[in-house]
């Protein structure tokens, strides 16, 4: 008796499962949405017409749930043609499109058997302000950094050097470090990047930004070629050649802020003499840390250099240091 139960264990469990309530799941239409542009805010979409719709409801969000439970008749995300531009997005993010549709104009439930689920990524963002913030003379090191809006963005950074070499890095980080040994300036741009369904989206290109050394103060015989006369500063540095100008900074510390006291657009001026900081004459008895940067204006747009060294003038003695972070502007 025991061996027959075994056997007609089997038949009475699948009938008990006939007995279960059907749960159903709704298959997802057939008919696709079209993702017609998008932009780092907004997604324009459309569809085929629905002869029998007489309003369509659409829900976007970052998950399918999300975007199912945007879509209702209360969706601001309402029309009466086949098509809808979704605004105010995040940069950088992937989301999901839900759309049904009403057979009336005040509808209590929308029908959904008819269109298919769609996804868009919105386009990354920009990065901007493309900079040196450091330069060694005797680590041969360049480090350029920039700002994006999306912290958690990735950046693809093309490189163009002096030596023609001509590459492509990624990196998790609003910086990249390069080696500058026998190199005279680099040539970059960045663009960030998101990666979804192993399929990545790019950003468009920055400003292209050259980075070139910064130039040396001049030294003498017992420092640097930085003096206060008769209440002016007097200051002499090296000739970069890849310069248009350049500027002079005074600050009262070494890491606090700079003040652009004087701008020289000759590209072969090796000097300059500065009369006031902060609308008062220099003490020759005081303390005081001067940066020369040299830029380059290139398609309108003025690309410095680190300001990594200043010159520290201490009551007429002179020594070389390094700031902690040489973005001046």
């Amino acid at each position: 008796m025991k061996k027959a139960l075994k056997y007609l264990s089997i038949p009475i469990l699948m009938f008990a499962l006939l007995l279960i309530p059907h749960i159903g799941v709704r298959a997802e239409g057939t008919t696709p949405i079209t993702i017609k542009s998008t932009s780092t805010n907004s997604i324009e979409t459309s569809w085929p017409t629905e002869p029998t719709a007489q309003k369509y409801y659409l829900g976007i969000g970052t998950t399918l749930d999300e975007a199912n439970q945007n879509c209702t008749v209360d969706s601001t995300a309402q029309t009466t043609i086949p098509s809808y531009t979704f605004t105010q997005l995040k940069p950088g993010n992937k989301y999901f499109i839900v759309l049904k549709y009403s057979k009336s104009d005040s509808p209590t439930t929308l029908l959904d058997d008819k269109y298919k689920n769609a996804t868009a990524v919105t386009i990354p963002p920009t990065p901007t302000d493309v900079r040196a913030t450091f330069w060694s003379l005797g680590t041969d090191q360049l480090i350029i950094e920039w700002n994006c809006e999306d912290k958690y963005t990735k950046f693809e950074v093309t490189v163009n050097d002096s030596d023609s070499d001509a590459y492509t890095k990624e990196t998790t980080e609003k910086k990249m470090e390069f080696d500058t040994e026998d190199i005279s300036y680099i040539n970059i741009k960045v663009r960030s990047v998101v990666e979804y369904d192993g399929t990545k989206y790019y950003s468009a290109y920055s400003d292209s930004y050259k980075s070139f050394a910064q130039p040396t103060v001049k030294e003498t015989n017992d420092g640097y070629a930085v003096t206060i006369k008769k209440k002016k500063l007097k200051i002499e540095w090296w000739r970069e050649k890849y310069a248009s100008g350049y500027e002079i900074w005074v600050s009262n510390k070494k890491n606090g802020k700079y003040t652009k006291v004087k701008t020289i657009t000759n590209k072969n001026t090796e000097k300059a003499t500065i009369a006031k900081y902060k609308g008062k004459k220099f003490n020759p008895k005081g303390k005081y840390w001067i940066a020369v940067t040299a830029y380059r204006d290139e398609n309108g747009k003025r690309n410095r250099t680190s300001g990594s060294y200043v010159v520290y003038y201490d009551n007429g003695e002179t020594y070389l240091t390094i700031r902690k972070n040489a973005n001046l502007k």
